[in-house]
């Protein structure tokens, strides 16, 4: 019994020693790893964040360039056909509610001197019912129609509507400032028609402006000599409807240059 308790304990004193000499070894092995890690983060990190912001600024100037092209083939086209141009602006009652209030719709021709046409649409609260609701004159009007209808109305009106600009002209283009988020809003009442072009006139503004950071609608007709003194005033959804073609109008200005400013209408 005594000789193999001498060799149980031989035998348990190496893996002992080991244990004590390597155990210290792998964590300074761990902590100057860890260490390493942290110095090669602080050092590339930030150029890695960099290159990651750079591969995605060079994809938005894509895009952006993309909208450009459109506008300059809709420029294009309107030298044989019919181009018509409709601006769309959508506002909410509140900011808690995805309920909407008003629609407005702006439209215009490139190839004639018809001026900018403008209808919108108070939406009455769908809680009221027709008797209760009170058809007060509405501050947003501009110049053109203005109705008042209820929300189960809105796909009639815009489909009516839509159905006739296509009728009117050849190729039709929807605009809009960050028109995507808009059409976003109104994707479960209304679906814009397929063979309807879509321009983002926020990133037509981009292509025109590089460096420039991305700017909400008010503050990018401050920029525009010729649009300022409007944006002076409140800027309701009719008006950003009107605002929004006059936009469109500047940019074409801006991308054809001389050439442009004799097109008939702007």
């Amino acid at each position: 019994m005594v000789c193999l308790s001498s060799l149980t304990v031989l035998l348990k004193s190496p893996i002992a020693l080991i244990r004590i000499i390597v155990t210290p070894i792998l964590y300074m092995t761990f902590c100057l790893s860890s260490a390493i890690t942290i110095i090669l983060q602080y050092a590339f990190g930030s150029r890695t964040d960099n290159l990651r912001s750079t591969s995605q600024q060079r994809y938005m100037d894509l895009l952006c360039e993309q909208e450009k092209k459109k506008l300059l083939d809709a420029w294009s086209a309107s030298a044989i056909s019919e181009v018509m141009f409709v601006s769309i602006e959508v506002s909410h009652r509140n900011n808690e509610t995805s309920e909407i209030s008003e629609i407005a719709l702006s439209s215009w021709f490139m190839n004639h001197f018809r001026k900018i046409r403008t209808s919108l649409w108070i939406i009455r609260p769908e809680k009221l019912e027709d008797e209760e609701y009170n058809t007060h004159e509405n501050p947003n009007s501009v110049s053109g129609t203005l109705q008042h209808i209820r929300v189960d109305e809105i796909p009639i009106h815009l489909t009516d509507q839509f159905s006739g600009f296509k009728k009117q002209s050849e190729k039709l283009y929807l605009i809009g400032y960050d028109i995507n988020k808009t059409l976003d809003l109104m994707r479960h009442i209304w679906v814009l028609p397929q063979d309807v072009m879509v321009i983002d006139t926020e990133m037509v503004f981009q292509a025109q402006n590089r460096g420039v950071s991305r700017l909400p609608f008010e503050a990018c007709i401050e920029r525009i000599p010729q649009l300022r003194e409007q944006s002076s005033f409140p800027i309701n959804t009719a008006k950003k409807a009107h605002l929004g073609i006059q936009l469109l109008q500047h940019q074409i200005k801006c991308f054809r240059g001389a050439e442009v400013s004799s097109i008939r209408g702007i």
